[in-house]
């Protein structure tokens, strides 16, 4: 009989604590990055953990970047989009150690510190040259290509030239974009070859946002043969674009 009374209340227990969690929910936070306007923002809001329903708003807030001389030398042309387009850079959710594509901004956000900044304002023609050309990349989604051509840009010599900057980026902006449409032809082939057996005129192919396409993949490459003309070889790209032509 006693032990009656005490698992009663145990089990009651153990019922409440899960209900009032799934019901109230656990705090989840992290920041976005905008490549519209090179802006961060934290964001924190409530989550059930066994529905995943999001309980109230989203609370933003500013985060005051490390490299104002993004701003202060008007490095970074504006968008001219009239939402702002936000990417994750990290979420407290993540429970893996490899973090997904979902959080790839933050190949750009971890070069947004003081030591950019200092670079940016000792270095301001080649600033001038870089930044545009970084931003061309973001808003591609394309942050995979970022570390190489900061490492070229921020370990070049002090005394190279505005002009052989300009020369020697090119060829890193080239091998990015070269990288990035081999990458997408290689997506979008295997998005076509494993769409043409199974989908059916019941069920359209539903196109995703993300570059990933042949279409992509040729804008890539021809960017790639626009800062080096020399670079790659196109026609490698043949056999996706006809690929994804031949499933519509």
């Amino acid at each position: 009989m006693k032990n009656r009374y005490f698992i009663v209340p145990m089990l009651a227990l153990i019922c409440v604590i899960p209900g009032c969690i799934e019901f109230y929910g656990y705090p989840v936070s992290g920041v976005e990055f905008s490549p519209d306007s090179f802006t961060q923002r934290r964001f924190t809001y409530w989550r059930s953990p066994f529905t995943g329903i999001i309980r109230g708003k989203r609370i933003l807030t500013s985060v005051d970047s490390e490299c104002d001389s993004l701003v202060a030398l008007n490095l970074i042309p504006v968008a001219g989009t009239i939402e702002k387009r936000w990417d994750l850079v990290s979420e407290t959710l993540q429970t893996s150690d490899v973090l997904s594509a979902d959080f790839d901004a933050r190949f750009l956000t971890q070069y947004l510190d003081y030591s950019t900044d200092q670079w940016n304002r000792n270095n301001v023609e080649k600033a001038e040259i870089l930044w545009p050309e970084i931003a061309l990349l973001v808003r591609e989604r394309l942050y995979l290509q970022l570390p190489s051509v900061f490492h070229f840009a921020f370990n070049s010599p002090e005394e190279m030239s505005s002009e052989e900057f300009e020369e020697q980026l090119n060829d890193q902006l080239a091998e990015a974009w070269g990288q990035a449409a081999t990458v997408t032809a290689a997506r979008a082939s295997a998005n076509s070859n494993s769409g043409s057996g199974s989908n059916s005129a019941s069920e359209p192919t539903v196109p995703t946002p993300e570059p990933g396409t042949a279409a992509d993949a040729k804008r890539f490459m021809d960017k790639a043969i626009e800062f080096n003309p020399n670079y790659g070889d196109a026609l490698l790209l043949e056999i996706p674009f006809q690929q994804s032509q031949s499933t519509k």
